[in-house]
């Protein structure tokens, strides 16, 4: 009998900060895969990245990067490359992992859906928070009948422009917004179902920019706030629900819970603010455990790649589709359409 079970072999696709500080390491974490190689065009680039992190092969030319031996392939590369990048890999009899937002536009994407179909191949969207130890705490909570029936949701992102940026964004449609709302709104759409945008803002006062949106979905309604230029930066989602409701801190990766209001004396707002407080210290202690017993946190990449691995290695369905990732494209869309018409 053959135990021979062969590791993945993948390809990197960029060699920017979500390539090195996300997928590299979620790969290297799983003992079924071995990273082999690194694209960039950029030939230097793509070599010191190799040299770097003890990767075999690097390139600047991507015909040459494609005509490897590869079972996956993760794109890391701008926006605005995604496509082409993407085309080329699925005509080249690769599986994708391919980061958000998945294409510049809906009608790529659903090319892309297509031409993957057509291959045979998986086409999985990077939507990492997803796949987040506070989102399977939110999925435990909803089980239990404590939060009761989802009312409403709410994806609140505030950006200070000290963060670290990627130097491509202002090529975007709509700037920063089109790179980053993808994270809220597909966390959205997973507690409120199918979501459509009713009406949408954007206004621009001094050196704060502003999206708001208008959302329903099949479970309720929902509201996206994105505050660019903000004095700080937090993102976080809040999730109503007739018998609780509960607060997603997405940079910490934890989950606040709220049960329903009791008596307003003052003995239950302290106990409000001190289990609040519990929770948080408690799931950092975690978070603050991982960092120095398995390394950086990943926010889900990790667990995302675990289980495209095992789909690829099995020829099971995988955790995402192409069509996630054109949903959410096309709420982008919406929002930037309504933005203009309410201009």
């Amino acid at each position: 009998m053959n135990d021979y079970n062969p590791k993945l072999k993948v390809g990197i696709m960029g060699t920017g900060w979500v390539a090195r500080m996300r997928h590299l390491p979620a790969y290297n974490r799983n003992e079924n895969v071995e990273v082999v190689s690194v694209f960039n065009p950029d030939e230097q680039m793509a070599r010191e990245f190799a040299n770097k992190y003890k990767i075999a092969s690097s390139f600047g030319n991507l015909d040459k990067f494609l005509s490897q031996e590869l079972d996956l392939v993760s794109i890391c590369t701008p926006p605005m490359e995604h496509f082409e990048n993407a085309k080329a890999v699925l005509n080249a009899g690769k599986n994708v992992l391919l980061e958000k937002p998945i294409t510049m536009n809906s009608e790529q994407a659903l090319e892309l859906g297509e031409l993957a179909k057509q291959k045979g191949l998986i086409l999985c969207p990077a939507h990492n928070f997803l796949f987040c130890r506070s989102i399977a705490k939110a999925e435990k909570l909803l089980q239990s009948g404590k939060i009761g029936n989802i009312i409403g949701a709410m994806g609140i992102q505030w950006s200070s422009h000290r963060r670290q940026l990627p130097n491509w964004y202002k090529q975007l449609p709509g700037g920063l917004f089109f790179d980053e709302s993808p994270h809220l709104f597909y966390l959205l759409e997973h507690f409120l179902g199918n979501l459509k945008v009713k009406n949408a803002w954007r206004s621009n006062y001094q050196s704060l920019e502003r999206f708001e949106a208008r959302l329903s979905g099949d479970k309720g309604e929902g509201l996206l706030s994105m505050w660019f230029g903000a004095p700080i930066s937090e993102w976080l989602v809040v999730v109503c629900g007739s018998k609780g409701a509960f607060v997603l801190d997405i940079f910490r990766d934890a989950l606040i819970y709220f049960p329903e209001e009791g008596k307003r004396t003052p003995q239950y707002l302290f106990e409000v603010i001190f289990k609040a407080d519990k929770q948080i210290w408690t799931q950092m202690g975690k978070w603050v455990f991982t960092r120095f017993t398995s390394g950086s946190h990943l926010f889900g990449i990790d667990n995302l790649v675990n289980q495209l691995v095992y789909a690829i290695k099995n020829g099971s369905k995988p955790p995402l589709a192409v069509e996630d990732g054109r949903k959410i494209i096309i709420l982008i869309e919406d929002v930037l359409r309504f933005a203009e018409k309410n201009a």
